[in-house]
């Protein structure tokens, strides 16, 4: 299950204040629109990050942020090794949250690649990493594991798109494995967001994540949608669209597949 609402604000929202930009962070765009993200050209190198994550799924939640996203890691790459702030995205709190999230849940697959939400001291914000050091190593780390799902999702591949979306909750229902957390300690359940195609215990959000990226590399659009259960707590499900219905979907059910909202449930 995910953490409640206020402890997220909380946590994920970290105030800082920059007197100006280091010559090692490329900030993207401006703070007076919705949303920027610079532009800059991909590595002219054999292997580019943002070059290959163009080519991995294809139907997406928000495609009007892929582009962004794209850059975010172009940006990544052009910045490797620095130890300064590398901010990707600026704008709004409600364009910069949106895109933090998007990139964190349906473009993650390691925590290291995990980039931050910042407001600035002067009222604006940002999405970051904090960092780039041993870039090589966190880009070859996070490629495997999108490689890992790559080779899952084509083994789910079935003749239509309805038998391959079952195939895809049957196989997370089975091979996923859940993490009881405690609720105190927020970078701890963090980290089990991500790692279910390497075996490792994940939250609910894991769960999610999965059924959307394992959909959208098979062409299966799906959404990763935040609700809150009757106890009161935030949990992650999906939305998938079958060729009737779009149904509802929460693989750390039994049951995990619902023609209707579930009774009890609220939408955050």
């Amino acid at each position: 299950m995910l953490r409640r609402k206020s402890l997220i604000a909380a946590m994920l929202l970290i105030t800082m204040s920059l007197e100006g930009p280091s010559p090692y962070t490329v900030y993207a765009g401006q703070t007076n629109e919705p949303g920027y993200v610079e532009t800059v050209s991909e590595p002219n190198q054999a292997f580019s990050l943002s070059g290959y994550m163009r080519n991995v799924y294809t139907v997406t939640q928000y495609p009007e942020l892929d582009e962004a996203v794209f850059q975010a890691f172009a940006i990544f790459e052009a910045n490797k090794e620095s130890s300064s702030y590398v901010s990707v995205y600026k704008g709004t709190y409600e364009a910069c949250y949106k895109f933090y999230n998007y990139f964190t849940s349906h473009y993650g697959y390691t925590k290291d690649m995990r980039p931050t939400l910042y407001k600035m001291s002067d009222g604006t914000y940002m999405v970051a990493f904090t960092n780039t050091l041993n870039a090589d190593t966190k880009i070859s780390a996070y490629i495997a594991e999108v490689m890992k799902a790559q080779t899952i999702a084509a083994s789910l591949k079935a003749e239509t798109n309805d038998a391959t979306a079952n195939n895809i909750i049957n196989w997370v229902k089975a091979n996923a494995k859940y993490y009881y957390s405690n609720g105190q300690n927020y970078e701890d359940d963090i980290s089990h967001y991500y790692g279910i195609y390497s075996g490792s215990e994940v939250l609910c959000q894991g769960y999610a994540m999965a059924v959307y990226q394992l959909c959208a590399m098979n062409g299966i659009a799906s959404t990763i949608t935040e609700v809150v259960s009757p106890r009161n707590v935030n949990h992650a499900v999906n939305q998938v669209t079958y060729s009737d219905l779009v149904r509802w979907v929460d693989t750390t059910k039994i049951d995990s597949v619902s023609d209707s909202f579930w009774s009890g449930y609220t939408l955050r």
